[in-house]
């Protein structure tokens, strides 16, 4: 049976990028937000740099002004994403993922941190990345090393 302890929480960094950019009637600010879970935060900065950024900003005309910043957000099971959370696959059964899912979302419900749940308060949105139950444990996420829960 799943259960949680604090070595269980991953660190979780908080990635904040702007630019600016040419659009056809004139020059813009932009900027994104995404969380990662669990790495090196230098290793992150170099991913951006080396392959992010380069692959990101080619869609843009005259991309500049470049920056971002890495920082430790909170230590956690579960990694926010795009409407959907992820942690590793350490063995667990689909139920008690869903279990510690439900219990993730509680704490983050009573936190400062609550909107970075995008949706998952709502239990009825979960689902696999097919729309089935969750977890999701496709080829993409089994290569990876983790399950995901999209919402």
């Amino acid at each position: 049976m799943w259960r949680q302890s604090v070595t269980d929480r991953y660190p979780i960094y908080k990635i904040e990028a702007r630019w600016q950019h040419v659009l056809p009637d004139g020059r813009v600010n932009d900027g994104t937000v995404w969380y990662d879970m669990n790495r090196d935060p230098e290793e992150i900065k170099a991913e951006i740099l080396e392959v992010w950024w380069p692959k990101y900003s080619s869609k843009f005309i005259d991309p500049s002004d470049f920056e971002f910043t890495v920082t430790l957000s909170h230590h956690e099971l579960w990694c926010p994403g795009w409407f959907s959370h992820w942690t590793f696959d350490v063995g667990w059964s689909d139920e008690d993922y869903v279990s510690s899912f439900a219990s993730y979302v509680d704490r983050m419900l009573q936190s400062e941190l609550k909107g970075i749940l995008m949706g998952a308060d709502e239990m009825g949105r979960w689902c696999n990345h097919e729309g089935r139950q969750p977890p999701c444990r496709c080829e993409t996420c089994t290569k990876q090393g983790v399950v995901r829960i999209e919402h």
